[in-house]
């Protein structure tokens, strides 16, 4: 399941992998949202 996630955002420019793995991280924090959604570009960005 992280795989296909993992190997998308490592093909995205450098600024937007920075910017999902702070919201993967900002959401794993606050205890609220999917971190691998976030990763993924979805709603817990």
């Amino acid at each position: 399941m992280a795989r296909p996630v993992w190997e998308e955002l490592k093909a995205l420019p450098l600024p937007e992998q920075r910017q999902r793995i702070t919201a993967m991280h900002a959401a794993t924090l606050s205890c609220s949202g999917d971190a691998l959604a976030a990763l993924n570009g979805g709603a817990a960005q």
